[in-house]
């Protein structure tokens, strides 16, 4: 493994293929590009949507925007065997030559695996290149065919040093008869530098959070009875409902403050406390367990009923709910995201009136959600696999929660005659445009 992807150094374990000692000279010559003006919008123009090969843009990107993008994110062929990564032969040894020798590559290709990489690492040291040498952070979608030879590449360009971690995106149930049911693909997130990254990631839900409490606040001062403080409050988050998003549900409130009702009484997986039984105040009957028990011990239960932070149902047939205030919210970056894959179609449908307008489209949601993490309001973001738009959506739609200036350039060369940079992704930019603003 190179131990510094800056130089090239190895050290220790490293990945070997036919083709790695050229892959960072394979460059393409810089060129000029040229905007088209009758599918641009806007007299303002901040974000790019550019069409061609990514490899020939990257290299045209390179001169302007070297070290100065913030986030990358990417969607790049999971080299399937089917009809997701074609490969020229005539492009890995000449960069400027035409590509009328790509054909698509199968699983019964024996170099597949190496041609893949050939694909692909020129591709992830020019972005190496553009990213920022203190905010500098990429995002790449990849499942368990090509998952540990991007790891390990990624490890070679960027350093090991500077893995962030693996990101695990449940994205479908497989309920067919198999082995290992696959239900999942992985996000690798590594820095530019990890030392100079800032330590801690906060969600653009923390800045929404402040928004709710001085809002509270606000209508606190002015309202002296709990129950009209209730119905302003109740009021002003009806009227904010997509700004606050998910924060949504903490819009009831007693003497402390906006809380919420959760579901974590019990400690799925693992024995719990089974003995302590908590009354319904209304029936004075046990209340409904967990099945692993309740998570508290006794005292700690006795606490909480002290305290008012237990939420009962109407009966005792109901498993009580632990009252969480909004003041205690935190919001870490996750490993594990659980969101339905077919939301991305679910969100063309939303702008087209179909869902079948592209093929495996990512849902606004997870990118919004990397993205929201890792960004500032100010910050660049790069997609080269821009497929249907979905990370300039998704920057649009942060843009319009937080009120950030974002921008964002996509890199789109469709497949062969299809060119969906002109027919979708740019039209689907332009609709979301009018939804965000």
């Amino acid at each position: 493994m190179s131990k510094n992807g800056k130089n090239g150094s190895s050290k220790g374990l490293y990945l070997q293929w036919e083709g790695k000692k050229v892959y960072r000279q394979k460059v393409p010559t810089p060129r000029l590009l040229e905007p088209v003006e009758k599918l641009s919008f806007g007299t303002d123009r901040p974000n790019m949507l550019i069409e061609g090969d990514n490899l020939q843009i990257l290299a045209s990107l390179k001169p302007r925007y070297g070290g100065q993008i913030d986030v990358i994110y990417i969607d790049p062929p999971y080299n399937l065997g089917k009809d997701d990564f074609r490969y020229s032969d005539k492009r890995f040894h000449d960069p400027d030559a035409d590509d009328s020798d790509a054909v698509y590559v199968s699983n019964e290709d024996g170099g597949r695996h190496t041609k893949w990489l050939n694909f692909i690492a020129p591709r992830l040291y020019m972005l190496w290149q553009l990213l920022h040498d203190e905010r500098g952070v990429i995002f790449v979608s990849i499942n368990d065919v090509e998952l540990f030879r991007l790891g390990m590449l990624l490890n070679e360009i960027f350093g090991e040093e500077n893995w962030i971690g693996t990101v695990v995106w449940k994205a479908n149930t497989d309920n067919n008869p198999t082995r290992i049911a696959i239900e999942h693909e992985y996000i690798l997130c590594y820095a530019k530098s990890k030392d100079r990254l800032s330590p801690r990631w906060s969600s653009p839900d923390v800045e929404i959070k402040t928004m709710m409490l001085e809002a509270y606040a606000r209508i606190k001062a002015e309202h002296k009875t709990l129950a009209l403080i209730q119905k302003h409050f109740q009021k002003f988050a009806v009227e904010n409902r997509e700004a606050v998003g998910d924060l949504y549900r903490y819009r009831r409130i007693d003497k402390n403050g906006p809380y919420a009702a959760r579901r974590n009484m019990d400690n799925p997986g693992k024995p719990g406390n089974k003995t302590t039984q908590i009354m319904h105040p209304i029936t004075k009957k046990p209340c409904a367990m967990p099945f692993w028990g309740w998570r508290f011990t006794d005292s700690k239960i006795k606490q909480l009923l002290a305290d008012d932070r237990i939420i009962f149902g109407k009966d005792e047939t109901k498993i009580p709910e632990l009252k969480v205030y909004l003041e205690e919210v935190d919001f870490p970056f996750r490993s594990v995201i659980q969101l339905d894959a077919r939301k991305g179609s679910n969100d063309l449908d939303t702008l087209f009136d179909r869902r079948d307008v592209f093929k495996n489209p990512k849902p606004v949601e997870l990118i919004e959600t990397l993205l929201g993490y890792s960004t500032r309001k100010d910050s660049m973001v790069l997609d080269a696999y821009a497929g249907s738009g979905t990370t300039g959506e998704a920057v649009m739609k942060l843009n319009a929660k937080d009120k950030g200036q974002r921008r964002f350039i996509l890199i789109e060369e469709g497949h062969g005659k299809d060119k969906y940079c002109r027919t979708l992704t740019a039209k689907r930019l332009n609709l979301a445009r009018w939804l965000f603003t």
